[in-house]
This record gives C-alpha cells, structure tokens and sequence, in this order.
C-alpha cells in the first residue's frame, strides 16, 4: 500500500516473477522486460 502514496509520474504493476514465469506473461517479460532493480543477496 505504501507504493499507492509516493505520488509517482507512472503507473507500475508489481508481481513475484517466480511465480508467473512458466506463463505467457512471465515469457513477455524475458523476451521484452528490463531490469531496473536487482537486489543483492
């Protein structure tokens, strides 16, 4: 809920990427996604 509240210029959808990536959305996002985070383990 707090990402509702940083008055951002865009719109973003977040998702677990684990969980949709065997899906024709999780292909979409591997053949045309980019990163723009990665956390660091």
């Amino acid at each position: 809920m707090e990402i509702d509240e940083l008055e951002m210029l865009y719109t973003v959808d977040l998702l677990n990427y684990s969980t949709v990536a065997a899906t024709p959305i999780g292909e979409y996002i591997d053949r045309v996604g980019q990163v723009f985070y990665q956390a660091v383990a």
